[in-house]
């Protein structure tokens, strides 16, 4: 009788451009042996094959197992669509930028119109008299692949606005909690009022974002 001991003898066979792992696996199984789909930080949806063997006795089984990598959901829009509707990394590229770009229009409106005159009044000493434009881009970069990753990518695979915008207004308040409530800890003087209306404003501000790069997402796909 065989024993349900499984060996695994060989890992990735390759690592391909969007992050889509291929192991080529061998297990030794029982005859009435399942193998599971992988779950934990691997994305949900995968796909298997498995042709048993026999060489000789336990049985061997060639899996070839076709796992997407959950950290980096926004490189898998392709997951149940059709063929013409991939999500390429032109496409993944063209959506970030045009997502980026309303994220900065949005913003400067609020920045340097809305509340302007409430960031001068209560931040008049702590204000730079020119802006830091390479520090502020990257911020933007880098805080739009999250975006990207935390938010909008799980909102289209589950084809929900809804998500987009709970997901967007929460990864936001995190983000900008994070700024403000840091700067209020350590820096003398950092009016508290500032600290709720910059929450809120996060909280709002990605919320629209999320929703605007959710269509950008679905338009361009």
């Amino acid at each position: 009788m065989d024993k349900d001991h499984p060996l695994l003898l060989n890992l990735i066979e390759y690592f391909s451009l969007d992050l889509f792992i291929k192991f080529n696996i061998w297990f030794y199984i029982g005859s009435n042996d399942l193998f599971p789909c992988p779950s934990g930080i691997l994305h949900k949806n995968c796909e298997y094959k498995a042709n048993l063997q026999k060489m000789g006795s336990p049985k061997v089984a060639s899996i070839n197992l076709g796992l997407y990598l959950y950290s980096f959901p926004i490189l898998n829009f392709s997951i149940n669509q059709p063929k013409s509707k991939v999500m390429t990394f032109p496409k993944i590229i063209f959506s970030y930028l045009l997502t980026t770009v309303v994220f900065f229009a949005i913003d400067m409106v609020w920045l340097g119109i809305i509340a302007k005159n409430i960031y001068r009044k209560y931040l008049g000493a702590l204000l730079s008299d020119t802006v830091n434009w390479t520090a502020a881009i990257i911020f933007y970069l880098i805080f739009m692949v999250g975006i990207f990753i935390f938010v909008i990518s799980p909102a289209v695979e589950k084809q929900s606005v809804v998500r987009s915008v709970l997901l967007g207004a929460v990864f936001g308040l995190i983000a900008y909690a994070t700024y403000d409530l840091t700067n209020y800890a350590t820096l003398k003087g950092f009016p508290l009022n500032i600290v709720f209306i910059d929450l809120a404003w996060g909280a709002v501000l990605t919320a629209l974002v999320s929703l605007a790069g959710y269509y950008i997402v679905k338009f361009i796909v």
